[in-house]
């Protein structure tokens, strides 16, 4: 659970420092791609590279 926090936390310290503008960015032309894509799943499977990337540093 610590770690969907920490997940949680990056991504709104991503909104504080600007770098969630380039996230956005991203989701576009993504978007612009493949017009099917939701923010919401977009989001959701950045966190969860986040998190796979968590563990596998943990486990290193």
């Amino acid at each position: 659970m610590a770690a969907v926090v920490a997940v949680n936390e990056a991504i709104d310290k991503m909104g504080a420092t600007g770098e969630l503008k380039a996230f956005n960015r991203a989701f576009k032309d993504a978007r612009n791609v493949d017009p099917s894509i939701r923010y919401f799943d977009y989001l959701h499977a950045r966190k969860a590279s986040m998190l796979e990337a968590m563990a596998r540093e943990a486990h290193a």
